[in-house]
């Protein structure tokens, strides 16, 4: 039995742990463009940053304090004054995440022609672990094109740990190679992954970046925040398939070019902006 790929949507608001909600998304973009690898900054001047993007100190103080409890970030206070400084379990996060949002760069490798395929079995009576490995193995790239089956045109996703967490051993197995003689692999494809529904993702980013023309430090500051927050979701969800299954061309480069283009144009400004708030205080 077939089924229709997961949708974006589905595969966004399913991945664990995530923290793409509005106020932790941009404080987690703010700390990973401004403070990753700097001194730590005063909470006021995160507030104030926070409340140029458009959210309430309420929603701020409260992204703060999340981040905070969650180990991402570390809390110091002198006196009345409190500051906020990368904790170790973050900046192992921003190193990962700064590589991949700003190393994807749209374009495909040369592939070989092999493909990882995952058997794997879930008991009826482990429905949130079902859950949790269609999340995760969708994260790594990974498409179904049936039920049971994962594929991915990476033979080296690293799987494994997602089903020793689940304790799937026993009922996994995996393997490489090419396309066998019965099938169409083309169909396949278009089958375990929604690439209509990532190239509508696309062509929205496009539409919103590609018209938008901020002036001003403050305007570009608010610009490049949004702009990094609406990109770093790409290269979660891009399963990065080889050029021959995707349109030609294939509007994910024209993303990748226009995201560079507007990282250059708006990130200085953007900089210039968070170090006039810091020399201020707020």
């Amino acid at each position: 039995m077939s089924r229709a790929p997961l949708k974006l949507a589905e595969i966004a608001t399913a991945r664990p742990r995530s923290r793409d909600g509005s106020a932790q998304g941009l404080l987690l973009v703010l700390l990973g463009l401004f403070l990753w690898r700097q001194p730590p900054v005063k909470t006021a001047v995160l507030i104030a940053a926070l409340e140029a993007l458009g959210l309430t100190e309420n929603a701020a103080r409260k992204a703060i304090h999340r981040l905070t409890q969650d180990g991402i970030a570390a809390a110091t206070r002198e006196g009345r004054e409190a500051s906020l400084s990368i904790a170790p379990a973050g900046e192992a996060l921003f190193e990962e995440g700064n590589a991949q949002v700003f190393g994807f760069d749209g374009e495909r490798a040369d592939w070989d022609g092999r493909w990882l395929v995952l058997s794997v079995s879930v008991p009826e009576s482990q429905r949130m672990n079902r859950h949790y490995l269609q999340s995760r193995l969708a994260w790594l790239g990974m498409g179904s094109p049936v039920p049971g089956i994962w594929i991915s045109p990476h033979a080296g996703a690293p799987i494994h740990p997602v089903i020793e967490k689940l304790g799937l051993g026993t009922l996994a197995s995996s393997w490489v190679g090419g396309f066998g003689p019965v099938g169409d692999e083309a169909a396949m494809v278009r089958q375990a992954w929604d690439i209509d529904g990532l190239a509508a993702l696309y062509a929205e980013f496009i539409a919103r970046f590609g018209k938008l023309a901020p002036v001003g430090d403050a305007e570009r500051f608010v610009a490049y925040v949004q702009l990094v927050q609406a990109w770093r979701r790409f290269p979660f969800i891009d399963p990065k398939l080889p050029a021959r299954f995707l349109p030609d061309p294939w509007i994910g480069r024209d993303a990748a070019a226009l995201m560079r283009d507007r990282r250059g144009a708006w990130g200085p400004a953007a900089q210039r902006y968070w170090d006039a708030l810091r020399r201020g205080g707020a």
